[in-house]
Order: structure tokens, then C-alpha cells, then sequence
């Protein structure tokens, strides 16, 4: 036996190790003489009891009990001794996980030794009995025949995490899934074939799902997915689309394959219901939409929403085809001087001539290309295509107006972006400094970016353009720390609504960048009034409608280029 011995008293730990010598027994002995020293033994390394003085200097018994049983991989019996004639102390001992406790008065060998022997039992019950209690909590829980979670544990996590959602503002999604003919199998094949489709559906379905996603089986041939976190109502379209590819494959019963497919209903958190109960309700009844629909369907419970997701997926697919047919084209914004209206500028729009919706503006399709991964293919076509353009107008004229071109937070964390970038310009014979990047405020938060990357892009020549300044939340601070040479002014701020503290602002605003010898520009302005009031702000350049809508090439060319015609 191993037998760890805390105490203080260098007396009392001579006497109790003479009894344990005595008793004959085959005993193993640590001794430790403070509560410290004696609890950093018992983490480091198991002991089949321990023998604990109650009063130790800076730490009473019962303290020290609290930290034992905090141990991490398994507890120990512990008796506790102590010179206390106290009946309520030695309660407290036993409440606090003691086994056993002994007066030090009354402590000989054989009583020391029966105290050892019943402390283990006790222990040994204990741990039985949470065993025990342990297993009842795995049966309340699970589904007996998957060994999935069962409805019971579905409807807490599902409870747990609406609440959650409820409180940060979050969306979910849940999944009802329900096997097609099942009964049939029953019928036909028995109820032990039966039973053993469900376990192997439940196997496939765990195939699928991901660590935060909630497997259960609820009843019968009926499963349920908890969806927690959802960016977008599609997702939960895609993980039914995945589950419906696994059942693409067959499943062998009795010796025989058979093709079994699932409906699936989907409801959302908060667009369909607001509490569990509902959530549940609303899924099943878009469970049983996809069982009239023909079985093997993906229903929404909300219709709003079903068309939301279709829309989505959709223009996913549309997106897909417009980059292989090529249906993307560019237009282009003049900016000009808010001295003499001369073109200083240009800024290049991406814009999607949609086969039936027509010309489709960049904020209805970009954040969507990202998601999907296609940004990166559009980004370089759009500086292509810019830079390309410049020179069919300019060829390399170093006095020609500049252009300006969008780009996003993850085309610039592309390692290769800056020798790509090199290779564009020199392609179209273009001076580097012809070439402005305009980037938002909001991108410079994108955890991917480097802010080496910005530095590395200036110190190549090519201009640098903030976007929406103003919008974010440490402005100045991302002027002092990157290297821009142009600032565009967001709309807000030289709108016609704009009141006297806007105006202020943007003055002071002017001035500084004046100061930091930053260009400055007033974008989005469409009004007379807003553009007399951008000149009395003192910006160097005015975009907008009020000045020119964004132009196809050709009408660019004919309205704004007749110089470079001659």
C-alpha cells in the first residue's frame, strides 16, 4: 500500500510511522511536514490513502480536503487525525470528503490500521456508486440503440444554445431529418434489420457532421442536427446537401444493398421561431414539406427564407458561370480637381452583366465571391483589365490621369500579390505611380493581413488610397501607421444632411492630411450644394454623380478623353 503522511509535527509523524511499521502490513511511506508540500505529492503522484494532520500551519484540514479533491485524475481515501475531542469538527471532516477521522489520543496500531482498512472500503463504495451514477446520467442521455445523444439531451443543448444566441445576437439553425420508406424495411426485412440501418444511418450522419454541430437521434427514424453559429441561412443547406451525398451510397442489408434517402426540414433561429419548442415544431413541419415534395427534398420552414437560400445558392452558381463565360466588364468614375474640374483621376467598377438580371452593382455579388473563394480570380482580372485599359487610352504617358483600383483585404494577404501586382503593371508598359490601390478602413482589420504588405506596395511606387475614412474606429492612428498617400472622405460626412459638427470635422480633417502631405477626396457626392460645400472644405478631389456616373470604356472615352483622341 502507498501511504502519504502530512503533518507538522515531527513527533506525531515518528509515532504514526511506528503503528504503520508495527502493523505488519506491506506499507509504502511519503511524508510530508506542510499542507504545500503535501498537496504538490498528492497531484504528482497517486496514493492509495492518505493520512492528514487537521492542523497544519497557514492551512487547516478542511482546506486542504477542498484542494484534494480538486485533483484532477482521480481522488484518494484520506483519514484525518487531529487532538480535537470536536464531534462537529469530525462531521465536518466526513462532509468534506474524509473517511475516517481519529482522535490522535486514542490512535494505536490496530486502531490506525482498521481506520486505513475502512477508509478504503468506504472510498471503493463511493467510487462505485458515482460509477454508478455516472452510467444512469450516459443512459438517461443517449439513445440505447445509436449511441447518439437522445431527445432529452437534444432539447437541453438546444435550450443552452438559444439562450446563448439570445444574449449575443447570434442566428442557429436546426435540421429535422427522417428516413424515407422506413417502415417498409421494418416490414419487410424485420425489425433487427431495421435496427441495424438505424445504427449504421447514425454512423454516417456522425461522418458528417462537424465538432460544434448536435447529433441526436429523437425518436424511431427520426434524427435531428443543432446548427449553432450560422453566418448564413445557406450553410445549413449545404450540410444538408452533404448528408444527402453520403446516402448516395448504398446501404447493405441482409446481404442485399438497398438505396435509402432522407427528407430534411430545416428551421431557423430567430426568422422562424423563438424558442425550442417552436424551433422543433417548425423543422418537423418542414420536414414533412420535403416528404410531400416527394421525399429525399431540403425544405425551409420559412418560405421567405427558402427563397433567400435558393436566391443565394443560385447567384453562387451564376457566380461560378460568370467567371467562366466572362460576363464581368469595368466601369469608370472620373475624379476630378476641385479647383478647375480638370480629370486628375479614374476610379475602376466592377460591375456583372447578369444573362437575365441585368448589370448587377459589385455590393450584391463581391462579399459572396469571397466567400466562395472566387475573389481572388476576380481581384487580379480587375487590376488586369484596369491596367489594360489604361494603357489602351494612355499607352505610357507619364502626365496621363491615374487609375484607381479596388482591392480587398484577402487579395492583398496573398503572399504573391506584390509580384503579381509588378508583373501587371510592366505587362501594360504603366508607370507604377499611375497605379493607385484603394483599400477600406474596415479590410485593415482582416486578422490575415500583414501591415508589412502596405509598406512593401509603397515602397514599389504604386499609390495607396483609404477608403471610407472616417468610418473606423482608430483613424488617425491607421494614417500615422501605414503608408497612404490618399484619403477619400466617407459619404457621410459631405452629404446634404450633413450638419455643422460634420463640417467642422471634415475641415479639420483636410487640414490635417494637408498636413501630412495627404491627397484628399470627396466621394459619393451628388448634389451642387454637396459639391460647393466639398471646395469649401478645402478637399483636392470630387467624385460622384454630381460630376459623372460610373461609364462603360467607350462612353468614358468619348465624354472624357477627347484629348487623347487627337
Amino acid at each position: 500500500m502507498k501511504l502519504l503522511l502530512i503533518d507538522d509535527d515531527v513527533v506525531d509523524r515518528m509515532d504514526a510511522i511506528r503503528m504503520l511499521k508495527n502493523s505488519g502490513k506491506n506499507i509504502y511511506i511519503s511524508e510530508a511536514s506542510n499542507a504545500e508540500t503535501g498537496l504538490k505529492m498528492a497531484r504528482e503522484s497517486d496514493y492509495d490513502l492518505i493520512l492528514l494532520d487537521f492542523q497544519l500551519p497557514g492551512m487547516n484540514g478542511l482546506e486542504v480536503l477542498s484542494f484534494l479533491n480538486k485533483k484532477t485524475d482521480k481522488a484518494t481515501a484520506v483519514v484525518m487525525l487531529s487532538h480535537s475531542e470536536d464531534d462537529e469538527l469530525a462531521k465536518q471532516c466526513i462532509q468534506h470528503g474524509a473517511q475516517d477521522y481519529v482522535k490522535k489520543s486514542e490512535v494505536t496500531t490496530s486502531r490506525l490500521m482498521r481506520a486505513i482498512e475502512h477508509a478504503r472500503v468506504r472510498y471503493n463504495i463511493h467510487n462505485q456508486l458515482k460509477s454508478s451514477k455516472e452510467q444512469l446520467r450516459v443512459l438517461a442521455e443517449t439513445d440505447v440503440l445509436t449511441g447518439l445523444l437522445n431527445r432529452y439531451s437534444f432539447q437541453i443543448n438546444l435550450k443552452s444554445a438559444m439562450n446563448s444566441a439570445k444574449r449575443h445576437g447570434g442566428t442557429m439553425a436546426m435540421l429535422m431529418l427522417d428516413l424515407d420508406k422506413f417502415k417498409h424495411i421494418n416490414d419487410t426485412l424485420g425489425h433487427d434489420v431495421g435496427d441495424e440501418l438505424l445504427i449504421a444511418v447514425g454512423k454516417r450522419l456522425e461522418s458528417v457532421v462537424r465538432v460544434d454541430e448536435v447529433l441526436s437521434r429523437l425518436a424511431g427514424d427520426e434524427f435531428a442536427i443543432l446548427v449553432q453559429q450560422l453566418n448564413q441561412p445557406a450553410q445549413a443547406r449545404v450540410l444538408a446537401q452533404r448528408i444527402q451525398q453520403e446516402f448516395q451510397q448504398p446501404f447493405v442489408l441482409s446481404a442485399k444493398a438497398y438505396n435509402i434517402t432522407m427528407s430534411i426540414g430545416i428551421a431557423v433561429y430567430p426568422d422562424c421561431a423563438d424558442t425550442p419548442e417552436q424551433l422543433m415544431k417548425c423543422a418537423d413541419v418542414a420536414m414533412y414539406r420535403s416528404k410531400k415534395a416527394g421525399r429525399n427534398q431540403i425544405s425551409f420552414y420559412s418560405k421567405a427564407v427558402h427563397q433567400k437560400v435558393l436566391k443565394r445558392v443560385e447567384l453562387e452558381n451564376s457566380l461560378f458561370r460568370a467567371w467562366q463565360r466572362s460576363e464581368f466588364e469595368l466601369h469608370f468614375q472620373p475624379m476630378v480637381s476641385s479647383k478647375d474640374n480638370r480629370l486628375v483621376a479614374i476610379e475602376s467598377l466592377i460591375r456583372w452583366q447578369h444573362p437575365t438580371c441585368g448589370l448587377t452593382m459589385p455590393e450584391e455579388f463581391l462579399n459572396i465571391a469571397e466567400e466562395v473563394g472566387l475573389m481572388h480570380h476576380i481581384g487580379f482580372w480587375v487590376l488586369d483589365s484596369a491596367c489594360a485599359q489604361w494603357h489602351q487610352w494612355f499607352g505610357s504617358d507619364h502626365n496621363a490621369p491615374g487609375m484607381s483600383v479596388n482591392i480587398s483585404a484577402q487579395q492583398l494577404a496573398d503572399p504573391l500579390f506584390l509580384e503579381q501586382l509588378k508583373q501587371i503593371a510592366k505587362r501594360y508598359h504603366m508607370p507604377v505611380n499611375k497605379l493607385t490601390l484603394e483599400i477600406s478602413e474596415r479590410d485593415l482589420d482582416c486578422e490575415a493581413l500583414s501591415g508589412d504588405i502596405l509598406k512593401h506596395v509603397a515602397g514599389s511606387g504604386f499609390g495607396l488610397s483609404l477608403d471610407d475614412f472616417g468610418t473606423g474606429q482608430a483613424s488617425l492612428a491607421v494614417l500615422h501607421q501605414n503608408p497612404f498617400d490618399t484619403i477619400k472622405i466617407s459619404p457621410e460626412f459631405v452629404s446634404a444632411k450633413s450638419q455643422h459638427q460634420d463640417a467642422t470635422f471634415v475641415k479639420a480633417l483636410v487640414n490635417f492630411a494637408q498636413q501630412m502631405g495627404l491627397a484628399t477626396v470627396a466621394e459619393a457626392v451628388e448634389t451642387q450644394q454637396q459639391y460647393q460645400a466639398s471646395q469649401s472644405f478645402g478637399v483636392d478631389l470630387i467624385q460622384g454623380y454630381h460630376v459623372e456616373k460610373p461609364l462603360s470604356a467607350a462612353e468614358f472615352q468619348s465624354r472624357w478623353l477627347k484629348k487623347y483622341q487627337q
